[in-house]
């Protein structure tokens, strides 16, 4: 199933809620800012302008991954794992948080501005690449910690299948040999 990153990264909301309200904050403040004073620079105005509307179309599906944002953490703490439960309560999600846009006085209005502001700090924060420490202490790119894991794996896995395969060779000769 074709799904963000954030989606499965259960460390993206849970561990990193400051560093999260922090991206957002300074990512509302700081690309609109930058994209307006790059505009006045002729070679890079054409960056500048895709610059803003990738970050109006990253705004508009902000509440979108905020929304599965909470959902994740309402899974993970009701323990939901199997996909159809996932998406009930995501549905389920989706309309309290829709119920709370919808509050008169200025209150729904304020709610979805922070949702907004969430949901675009969990975006920039899955784009992002995060270090993460190994086991000797040394700061390394999670990504390369995972590609390295999986290389280390596959060679284990084609040794252990050659050892198999010598195992049942030298069975087959030692009954062919009782035979």
């Amino acid at each position: 199933m074709l799904k963000p990153k954030f989606v499965n990264n259960n460390s993206s909301t849970k561990n990193n809620a400051l560093w999260i309200v922090i991206c957002g904050m300074l990512g509302v403040i700081l690309i609109p800012l930058v994209s307006i004073l790059l505009l006045f620079i002729p070679i890079v105005s054409r960056i500048s302008l895709l610059l803003l509307s990738l970050f109006f179309v990253a705004l508009s599906i902000g509440e979108s991954v905020f929304t599965i944002g909470v959902n994740n953490f309402i899974c993970r703490k009701l323990k939901v794992s199997n996909n159809i439960g996932k998406l009930g309560v995501l549905i389920i999600t989706s309309l309290v948080v829709w119920l709370l846009f919808l509050i008169p006085y200025n209150v729904g209005f304020i709610l979805s501005l922070i949702a907004m502001i969430l949901g675009f700090g969990i975006l920039i924060n899955s784009i992002i690449p995060r270090k993460s420490k190994n086991l000797n202490g040394n700061d390394e790119n999670s990504s390369m910690n995972i590609v390295e894991e999986n290389s280390k794996k596959e060679k284990k896995n084609s040794t252990n299948t050659k050892a198999n395969e010598k195992d049942s060779n030298n069975k087959d000769s030692k009954d062919g040999k009782n035979s």
